[in-house]
């Protein structure tokens, strides 16, 4: 089995040079570091590029449902964020925020999306789904109810419109979930929810689940961000702290959630070594430094206090203006 390309090897003065150039942050914190705020430790940040939301330039954000966190953070400092002013009705979508129906999860769906927009491609008309009769399921969306023909087609053209934004980006904030992949074998897609049961048994071979490791979600998100590179679109990648709902592996789903966060983060670090483009933001490590109590009563949603300290000082990481209020 072949590995990850590993991190190559410094010499002994430029390891000590490292730790030095890092100061107090070489080591875990301890009692009153500097580091802790509001029962979290935030990590150092040295971000290579900072956002600068006067130029017009857009700031893109995609992935799982914390990217929805970002967006609100973003627009109260006035960044153009296309996809927060994106929403479907009630009855598409019955949760919280309207643009939920847009979130991504795996590296699969996540590198389509970039490199459908990044290339003009059309989406696989076949992804669109007849469940029973006149209700239809879009495959590359997240989930809720199913809708017309029409409709879906609708709601699909709109998505296109809304990821042209992508390449026009000053900043993609890219938030990876997880790795229990959907693959269709007819469109050759990955799908961004669970195939109905009904379609599945109407044809068994057409979708097979997928547990991805670190080399095959490198594979796939590794060309998508160089692409965006090529087009002067940075990047701010985080692995989410929220956990996966459902695990298909037969694990224990809390045993399962440990292996998908852990190969994320194995990619995440990988991506920012192979792109300068890049930055990788601790969030997950973040939230987990709170424990449980960082979550709701569900044990799945980080609560809102957190959310907004914890964005709030990552975007004043990036946004010059705003470190001085953080």
């Amino acid at each position: 089995m072949s590995s990850p390309t590993r991190i190559p090897e410094v010499s002994f003065e430029t390891a000590m040079a490292r730790m030095r150039q890092i100061g107090a942050a070489r080591k875990y914190p301890g009692r009153n570091d500097p580091r802790e705020l509001d029962g979290l430790i935030l990590p150092k940040l040295s971000p290579r590029f900072t956002m600068n939301l006067t130029d017009g330039r857009p700031v893109f954000t995609l992935g799982s449902c914390f990217a929805r966190n970002v967006e609100t953070e973003l627009e109260q400092h006035g960044a153009n964020v296309p996809v927060a002013g994106y929403a479907v009705p009630k009855s598409e979508w019955p949760w919280p925020r309207a643009n939920g129906i847009l979130n991504e999860f795996t590296p699969g769906t996540m590198a389509q999306r970039i490199n459908w927009a990044v290339q003009g491609t059309e989406f696989p008309a076949e992804t669109i789904v007849e469940v029973e009769p006149a209700a239809f399921s879009d495959l590359l969306l997240a989930g809720g109810q199913t809708v017309t023909r029409e409709r879906a087609l609708t709601r699909r053209a709109e998505v296109a419109q809304l990821y042209r934004w992508l390449p026009q980006s000053s900043t993609a904030i890219i938030t990876l979930g997880h790795v229990e992949s959907w693959f269709d074998h007819l469109t050759q897609c990955y799908l961004n929810r669970l195939p109905d049961p009904r379609i599945a048994e109407r044809d068994p071979t057409r979708f097979t689940f997928r547990r991805l490791g670190p080399d095959a979600a490198l594979s796939l998100l590794d060309p998508a961000i160089g692409r965006l590179g090529d087009l002067g679109v940075n990047v701010i990648l985080t692995v989410s702290p929220v956990p996966i709902g459902n695990s298909f592996t037969g694990m224990d789903c809390v045993t399962a959630n440990e292996y998908s966060k852990s190969v994320l983060r194995i990619v995440a670090e990988e991506l920012w070594q192979a792109h300068s483009h890049l930055d990788y933001v601790p969030i997950y490590e973040t939230v987990r430094t709170a424990g449980i109590v960082a979550y709701d009563a569900d044990k799945v949603h980080v609560s809102q206090f957190i959310v907004r300290r914890l964005v709030r000082h990552i975007v004043a990481q990036y946004l010059p203006d705003a470190l001085a209020a953080e």
